[in-house]
C-alpha cells in the first residue's frame, strides 16, 4: 500500500488550521468593536499570525473575511430551516407565522453554539444596515437556498402584500431579528458581568438574583413614541431606511450649550425624521462635536441608538430616573416648555440609552 505523503499533506492542514484561527479571532473583534474598528493587521495579530499579510494571503480583504465567517455558521442554518420547511411542506402546515418560526428559531438557536455562534449574530446584527457591507448584497453574492425557498412560500402565504414591498418588509424582519438578538446578547454579558463583579448595594442583581418589578420600580414613563438610529453618512444612509419605512425629511441641526456627560459643549447633527407610522423613526449623523452618537458610532457601528418617551416635567422625571441608578449623558433645554435629555439606564437593566422629551 502507498504511504501517504506527509509532507504535501501537511501545508493544506496547516492552512486550514491557519483560516479557523484568522476566523475565530476576526469573530470575537468584529463583536466586540465592530467592522470598522478593526484591521485586517489587528485580526492577524490575534490569530497568533507574525506575517502582517496573512489575513489578506487567506482570504484577500475584510468582505472575504466576512464571507468566510458567514461560510462557517450558514451551512448549519440552511440545513435546519430544510428540515423545518420539509415538515411544513409534508403536513401542508405552512402558515405565515410557522414561516417566521422558521426565519427565526434557527438563528435565535446559534446563541448556544460556543463555537462563535453569538458573534455571528452579533456580526449579523451590523451587516443589515452596513453602508460597505449590507447583508442583502452579501446574500445576493452566496448561495441560500434555504432563504430563497423560504421567501418563496412566505409570498405564498401572504399574496395580498404587493410584490414591491416584499424586499424592504423582509429587510425590515431580518433587521429586528439580527437586532433583537443582538441587544439579547450584550444585556445577557452586561448582566453577567455585573453578577462576576457585584457592587455592595446588597441588590437582587449585586448577589446574582433575578430583577424583579419591585425592585426596578414603575417609571411611568409611558408608551415609545420614537425610535432613533445613529448613521454615519446620511446621504447613503436615507435610500437603505427610506426603503423599509418611507420617505424622511433630514435638515441639519445646531446644537450649542448643551450638557454633554456633566460638561457644556456645542455640537452639530444632521437629523431625518419618518412619521409615517406610529411611532417616529429618527436617522442621525454627527456632523460636528463630541456626543453619544458619536461614542456609539465608535464603539458599535451604526444602529439602533435610543427611543424615545414624550414626558411633562422633564427636570423632575430626570431626577426621579437618577434615584433609580439612570445616568444623564446629554441635556439640551430650548425654552421654558422645551427640552430633551438621554439617559444611560443602569447596567442590571441592559445599559441602553432612553431619551425623554418634553414639547406642548
Amino acid at each position: 500500500m502507498a504511504q501517504p505523503d506527509t509532507q504535501r499533506s501537511a501545508p493544506r492542514s496547516d492552512a486550514l488550521a491557519t483560516r479557523a484561527r484568522i476566523v475565530a479571532a476576526a469573530e470575537r473583534l468584529f463583536a466586540e468593536r465592530g467592522i470598522d474598528a478593526v484591521s485586517l493587521v489587528e485580526i492577524g495579530k490575534a490569530a497568533g499570525q507574525r506575517n502582517r499579510s496573512a489575513v489578506q494571503y487567506h482570504f484577500a480583504d475584510k468582505r472575504g473575511v466576512i464571507h468566510a465567517i458567514l461560510d462557517k455558521h450558514t451551512p448549519g442554518i440552511e440545513v435546519r430551516r430544510h428540515a423545518m420547511l420539509d415538515e411544513l411542506e409534508a403536513a401542508g402546515t405552512a402558515t405565515l407565522r410557522r414561516l417566521v418560526e422558521v426565519l427565526v428559531l434557527p438563528a435565535v438557536e446559534k446563541l448556544d453554539d460556543p463555537d462563535g455562534g453569538p458573534e455571528f449574530l452579533l456580526l449579523n446584527a451590523e451587516l443589515v444596515g452596513h453602508p460597505r457591507y449590507p447583508l442583502l448584497d452579501l446574500d445576493a453574492e452566496r448561495v441560500n437556498r434555504a432563504g430563497e425557498r423560504l421567501r418563496r412560500l412566505t409570498t405564498d402565504a401572504a399574496p395580498s402584500l404587493p410584490d414591491a414591498q416584499w424586499v424592504p418588509r423582509w429587510l425590515l424582519v431580518t433587521g429586528l431579528l439580527f437586532h433583537g438578538i443582538a441587544d439579547w446578547i450584550r444585556v445577557g454579558e452586561t448582566l453577567s458581568d455585573h453578577r462576576r463583579h457585584p457592587g455592595g448595594d446588597g441588590s437582587a442583581v449585586a448577589k446574582g438574583e433575578p430583577v424583579t418589578a419591585n425592585e426596578t420600580g414603575t417609571l411611568g414613563l409611558g408608551p415609545i413614541d420614537q425610535v432613533s438610529y445613529v448613521v454615519t453618512d446620511m446621504g447613503r444612509a436615507l435610500p437603505r431606511y427610506e426603503a423599509l419605512y418611507g420617505t424622511f425629511r433630514a435638515g441639519e441641526t445646531p446644537l450649542s450649550g448643551c450638557t454633554i456627560r456633566g460638561r457644556s459643549a456645542d455640537c452639530t447633527l444632521k437629523v431625518a425624521v419618518n412619521n409615517a407610522g406610529p411611532i417616529e423613526v429618527e436617522l442621525i449623523e454627527v456632523v460636528a462635536g463630541e456626543t453619544p452618537h458619536s461614542e456609539h458610532l465608535k464603539a458599535h457601528g451604526e444602529g439602533l441608538h435610543h427611543v424615545r418617551f414624550r414626558v411633562q416635567g422633564i427636570d423632575a422625571k430626570i431626577e426621579e430616573l437618577q434615584a433609580q441608578g439612570f445616568e444623564t449623558v446629554f441635556y439640551k433645554r430650548f425654552g421654558p416648555t422645551v427640552a430633551f435629555a438621554y439617559l444611560e439606564a443602569p447596567a442590571e437593566i441592559g445599559g441602553s440609552l432612553i431619551e425623554l422629551l418634553e414639547m406642548p
